[in-house]
């Protein structure tokens, strides 16, 4: 699947397809970004792409028009854990506002649990935030279960929060 398009036809929507990302969709990433609430620019999104593109461990596929607009992202890497073993975690799915709910993401969610079987892995885990109700109901209709809830404790060393 990573080398490969694929379509998918949305009930009110044009055609959607799906293809690995670029470094060129840096500025597409980074609006996604912001539409979810992490403000981002072109430049740390193409830095950021750097560290991840040529990394076997690592996927993101983009959700495209036939007009070329990007309507969506899944970023997808392999964990390797000394309690847990290897598995797989959605690190981003983010769809544009104006098409959440119309299957993108969904499609995008397909494509990612098929990269994570050609991995050889056979869990696939996603942290949402606790306020992202949507977000867990969409999760949920698509197989995925709470496991637990817990805290998260952030230090910067630099400086920054981010």
């Amino acid at each position: 699947m990573r080398d490969k398009a694929s379509t998918f036809d949305l009930e009110k929507n044009p055609q959607v397809l799906i293809r690995l990302a670029e470094s060129g969709d840096a500025k597409s990433i980074a609006l996604l970004c912001q539409q979810l609430g992490y403000p981002t620019s072109e430049q740390n999104v193409q830095e950021r792409f750097k560290l991840i593109k040529n990394n076997q461990e690592h996927v993101l596929y983009i959700a495209y028009l036939p007009n070329q607009l990007i309507v969506g992202l899944i970023h997808v890497y392999i964990w390797k854990s000394l309690l847990i073993g290897r598995r797989a975690e959605i690190d981003a799915l983010i769809v544009h506002s104006d098409f959440r709910g119309r299957g993108v993401g969904q499609l995008l969610i397909q494509h990612a649990e098929q990269w994570v079987k050609e991995q050889g892995c056979d869990t696939i885990q996603v942290r949402s935030n606790t306020v992202r109700q949507q977000a867990h109901r969409f999760y949920e209709k698509l197989g995925y279960i709470p496991i637990k809830t817990q805290l998260v404790l952030h230090k910067a060393l630099n400086g920054s929060i981010s």
